[in-house]
């Protein structure tokens, strides 16, 4: 018992002799107790030097920075004398000097320094043992205290509310407490959770917005147990290192992962799939879609990076409005020949060039079902297809369409308007109606001449088009003239 007293008496009398020595009161008046803040100056008072600081209050690298500290001083000393007495910026610039600091840097590479660190001030993360305590304390440094106190204060709690961390900077945590099991709306929204690995096994709830914005860069897995994924839950999140799904999952909901970089995932599991659910997402490693899908929703993929999708799956039937426009569908090489109803937009200004033929089924076409698409290596048409409705082509590159199906009767109006067609010679003989601007500004330069059967031309039918192989110059003359 005496030698422990002599140790602590000489335990103190080496702070005060180095705190003394640069002005520091040891133990202010006002200290009474270890998380009580001092009158403590700041650790720049240790250095002769200006150090630069950044917006966040952190430190900004500047190499070449000569020695600064006080070379007598135990590098523990001050860590306690800070951690125990400092206030958070005393903590920051402790961040900040053990970086920039020569007679300091060999001892704050080490865990242990800042693993005592973290004792010292009482900030205890135990459910996530791996995470880098140097990290973890630069972190909680840089926290609003709103922040802090919720994270300190985890421990076993199985819900996490609205907006509890939004915006905030967690970007040392690898994990989060074991016992989650619901996060509500918003929890996560625009937060910083670059270094998690992976989500609590028993997380079975993730509400809407939960982490909408979030930086999810490092998980590689979902929670094995969840079974929905409620709306915009990660729409715009970071998840590029995720591979697939669980396979528990039956719903991913509306514009669950819209605009999310999802650049890794290789695998969706058979489920529904609503409205913009990947709208603009990166899916660019995704060569496959669930195999028994039969019907996709509006906008599921608009917008989405595609590049790699070989096929759609093979019991297709339908694909709703607005489902692919303007997504990148560069490898696309067939459509199911299940496929029969293409609807609204459902390919409008889409990279179609691989795809070579259309099944041959189809029987309907809804209006700008192919805007603006690139179909440049498709021949013919489904012989399926009686009508063509407005807009249908409109825009599109069919530079090797070489006829339209066999038992065509009308093609509405702008149907074909602004269309390449330079390949088609002919239209069908069983043709009666073209309508208005069906094949204004169309190139139809290898078009010679109409069928028979036609009866019906409306105004502006041509209006535009080329028709420089037309072989009836009176007729060609009188195609273009229609307004």
């Amino acid at each position: 018992m005496r030698d422990r007293d002599e140790h602590d008496r000489q335990y103190h009398q080496r702070y005060r002799l180095f705190f003394n020595s640069i002005n520091i009161d040891v133990f202010p008046s006002s200290y009474s107790g270890r998380h009580k803040m001092s009158n403590l100056p700041s650790l720049a008072a240790l250095s002769r030097q200006h150090v630069p600081i950044d917006t966040d209050g952190m430190e900004v690298d500047t190499p070449g920075v000569p020695v600064t500290w006080n070379q007598h001083a135990s590098h523990q000393d001050i860590l306690e004398k800070i951690v125990q007495l400092g206030t958070l910026d005393d903590c920051r610039n402790l961040v900040r000097n053990c970086r920039l600091s020569t007679a300091f840097n060999g001892a704050c590479q080490t865990d242990d320094y800042w693993s005592e660190g973290l004792r010292l001030r009482g900030w205890t993360l135990a459910w996530d043992p791996n995470a880098n305590p140097r990290a973890v304390f630069k972190m909680l440094c840089s926290l609003e205290d709103k922040h802090r106190d919720l994270l300190l204060g985890l421990g076993s709690v199985t819900t996490i509310k609205e907006y509890a961390f939004g915006r905030a900077n967690l970007s040392a945590l690898t994990q989060l407490p074991p016992d989650l099991a619901t996060l509500e709306p918003y929890a996560f929204r625009g937060t910083n959770l670059s270094s998690l690995k992976e989500l609590p096994p028993k997380l079975t709830k993730i509400k809407s917005f939960a982490f909408k914005y979030a930086n999810l860069s490092s998980l590689k897995e979902l929670p094995p147990k969840l079974t929905r994924i409620k709306s915009s839950a990660f729409s715009g999140a970071d998840l590029s290192s995720l591979k697939e799904l669980p396979s528990t999952l039956t719903t991913i909901e509306d514009s669950a992962f819209s605009g999310a970089d999802l650049s890794s995932l290789q695998k969706i599991p058979p489920t529904t799939i609503k409205s913009n659910a990947f709208e603009r997402a990166d899916l660019s490693s995704l060569k496959k879609l669930p195999p028994t899908l039969t019907t996709i929703e509006d906008s599921a993929f608009s917008g989405a990076n595609l590049s790699l999708l070989e096929e759609l799956p093979p019991t297709l039937t339908t694909l709703e409005r607005f489902v692919f426009i303007n997504a990148n569908l560069s490898s696309l090489k067939e459509l199911p020949p299940t496929l029969t109803t293409i609807k609204t937009y459902a390919f409008g200004h889409v990279n179609l060039s691989a795809l070579t033929q259309l099944p041959p089924n189809m029987t309907t076409l809804e209006p700008y079902a192919f805007n603006g698409t690139n179909l440049s290596s498709i021949k013919e048409l489904p012989p399926t297809l009686t009508k063509i409705e407005r807009l249908a082509f409109s825009g599109a590159d069919l530079s090797s369409l070489e006829e339209l199906p066999p038992k065509l009767t009308k093609i509405e109006r702008f149907a074909f308007k602004d269309a390449n067609l330079s390949s088609l010679q002919e239209l069908p003989p069983t043709l009666t109606t073209i309508e208005n601007a069906a094949f204004g500004g169309a190139d139809l330069s290898s078009l010679q001449e109409l069928p028979p059967t036609l009866t019906t031309i409306e105004n502006a039918a041509f209006s535009g088009a080329n028709l420089s192989s037309f072989k009836d110059a009176f007729i060609r003359d009188y195609l273009l003239s229609l307004k």
